[in-house]
């Protein structure tokens, strides 16, 4: 899958695949280069800031935490209300 299907496809695993190869560092300033968590700028009424989870980990841990939100066991998890 290449990076336009996977936006396209809104498809997680994909983006757990492309953080674990480029590890924790590289992977948190490609979020904020992409925006991730920020306002669009965009004149929105009610828009407010994402939230992005900061694993708080070292690169050593952050495939293995990788792995497992990829394969559904990691993470946080919310329903809608």
């Amino acid at each position: 899958m290449d990076l336009h299907k996977g936006i396209t496809q809104s498809c997680d695993v994909f983006f757990y695949n492309v953080a674990i190869r480029a590890g924790y560092r590289q992977y948190r300033r490609l979020r904020r280069m992409a925006g991730f968590g920020l306002k669009t700028g965009i004149d929105l009424p009610n828009e407010m800031q994402g939230v992005v989870a900061q694993l708080g980990m070292e690169d050593a841990e952050f495939p293995a935490e990788m792995v497992r939100r990829r394969d559904g066991f990691g993470g946080h998890r919310t329903g809608d209300p």
